[in-house]
């Protein structure tokens, strides 16, 4: 009795009502953002998310001509760049203005990101990441492909969104030095290849 009383305010807040309001919250935050960005409703926060240094601001990767933060190229590309709005529709005109551009240099940070290869690197550390990286990429293509995700589909759902998201952030900005970025959604990576290396132990037990 005496735990119970210790246990429930702590099973009522954190295990019943925060599980339930943080996906609405998320959603809120979303959706002021959008609005705010594009003037629907009278907010800085996005300016105040984005610009908090006055010499930074949304669109400093792409007009930099960056893919990994804080390397330039020798010659910066012309772009067509708005320069009053709101930080995220500076963003917004970049991309439409800029689409081309947008898309072949958003495949280069892809590149950077997920096969964690850099031309400072050695051949020999390059080639150690993808021998490491590339088996853990397969394992979890073959999880994905098998079919087995419609046991965990919220789960799944919520892995793959993660990986999207993030690689949108990644496409629209820049990329770490070090690869720290893909850290973030490095474990849920692992988690697929492991589900995928658990399929295919699974049917090999099976056709024995």
């Amino acid at each position: 009795k005496n735990f119970g009383m210790v246990a429930m305010p702590n099973i009522l807040i954190f295990q019943i009502l925060l599980p339930f309001l943080a996906p609405l919250a998320d959603i809120i935050l979303v959706f002021s953002l959008l609005a705010a960005g594009f003037g629907i409703i009278q907010s800085d926060i996005s300016n105040i998310i984005f610009s908090t240094i006055e010499d930074v601001n949304i669109t400093l990767a792409a007009s930099q001509g960056c893919v990994v933060c804080g390397l330039l190229p020798e010659h910066p590309p012309e772009l067509d760049l708005a320069t009053n709005g709101t930080q995220i529709y500076q963003l917004y005109y970049y991309v439409i203005n800029n689409f081309d551009q947008f898309i072949r240099i958003a495949l280069v940070k892809m590149k950077y990101l997920f096969m964690m290869v850099r031309d400072y690197y050695s051949m020999i550390h390059n080639v150690g990441l993808l021998l490491f990286i590339i088996p853990i990429y397969l394992l979890g293509l073959i999880y994905i492909f098998s079919g087995a995700t419609k046991e965990h589909r919220p789960f799944f759902g919520f892995q793959i969104s993660s990986i999207v998201f993030f690689t949108l952030t990644i496409m629209l900005q820049c990329d770490d030095y070090h690869n720290r970025f893909v850290l973030s959604v490095f474990p849920i990576i692992l988690l697929l290849a492991v589900k995928g290396l658990e399929k295919i132990s699974v049917q090999h037990k099976n056709s024995n």
